[in-house]
């Protein structure tokens, strides 16, 4: 299944994959990611992974707990966001 992405601040990211799938492709100014909050993925263990366009990870998130949400402070400009892994929840990302 893919994911779909809802542009503003933050963007919103609903969906589940297990394969790499864009989220925002700027231009080459980039967008600034302040955090990232990973919202009611379901189970422990589940991933949620992103990265470049060239595969450089910008997060590797990871439920604790059942239904642990995750929050992870980045403060970084990235040309592009594509997630690779997503297996439950709503991804919110932060930006400026």
């Amino acid at each position: 299944m893919a994911i779909t992405a809802v542009l503003g601040n933050p963007i919103r990211v609903t969906g589940t994959t297990d394969a790499l799938n864009k989220i925002i492709d700027p231009v080459a100014a980039g967008v600034f990611v302040g955090l990232i909050y990973w919202f009611n993925p379901t189970t422990a263990g589940q991933l949620c992974t992103l990265t470049t366009k060239n595969g450089a990870y910008i997060a590797e998130l990871r439920a604790e707990a059942d239904g642990g949400s995750v929050q992870l402070p980045i403060g970084c400009y990235f040309e592009n966001i594509y997630c690779s892994d997503m297996d439950s929840g709503v991804l919110y990302i932060y930006t400026r």
